[in-house]
């Protein structure tokens, strides 16, 4: 058992995540507290399909909504899935364009809304990519490229900073030689700007 990540709503209700071995794969499994008493371990992942990364957030009434990154067919494809209602819904997949994907993070904010970043290759650098989660409808975006094609990205955050609004950070190679630290801002992941926190008189919109 590794990488507990756990999420508790205002009204107590506790969502824990971790990967758990399974012969010589992983798989990401979770375990709800409500009202005070344990509920029974749910395997999030396929069994047979090697997992990792997971990470979880807490929405409204109970809600909840994991991610993680699992291997298929030689891929790794970043999938979530949302707790409502004392179940588990279906995964949600996030397509990867033929291409690993890493490092996914998640935020939600009141109204179930929610904002999943992760990593991915285009097949020549790193690119960070981002989805939200409209409650109201329940449905994922289409994943938008947050950093800049050409360069490479990585180790992405993200926060809600509202019902509808996120920002995402992450590290960006700049030259080959030196790491800055970017920050995107946006409603839906519609994106306003693109910043570099670390460099000096930097903020101009992009």
């Amino acid at each position: 058992t590794q990488l507990p990540q756990l999420a508790a709503d205002d009204a107590g209700n506790v969502t824990v995540v971790w990967k758990q071995a399974i012969g010589s794969l992983y798989s990401i499994q979770s375990r709800r507290l409500e009202n005070g008493n344990w509920g029974d371990i749910t395997a999030l992942s396929v069994i047979d399909q090697d997992a990792d990364s997971s990470r979880v957030t807490a929405g409204d009434n109970g809600t909840a909504i994991a991610i993680w990154t699992q291997q298929t067919i030689g891929l790794r494809t970043v999938r979530s899935r949302r707790y409502q209602g004392g179940v588990w819904e279906l995964p949600a997949v996030f397509v990867s364009g033929g291409q690993d994907a890493w490092s996914p993070q998640i935020a939600s904010s009141n109204g179930n809304n929610a904002t999943a970043v992760w990593t991915r290759s285009d097949g020549t650098n790193t690119l960070i990519r981002g989805a939200f989660y409209a409650g109201a409808d329940g449905n994922w975006t289409p994943a938008a490229v947050l950093s800049t094609p050409g360069q490479n990205a990585g180790q992405p955050q993200v926060a809600m900073l509202g019902n509808s609004q996120a920002m995402a950070v992450w590290t960006r190679l700049n030259n080959g030689q030196t790491r800055r630290v970017q920050a995107r801002q946006g409603q839906y992941v519609i994106i306003r700007y693109r910043l570099t926190l670390n460099k000096s008189g930097s903020g101009a919109v992009v």
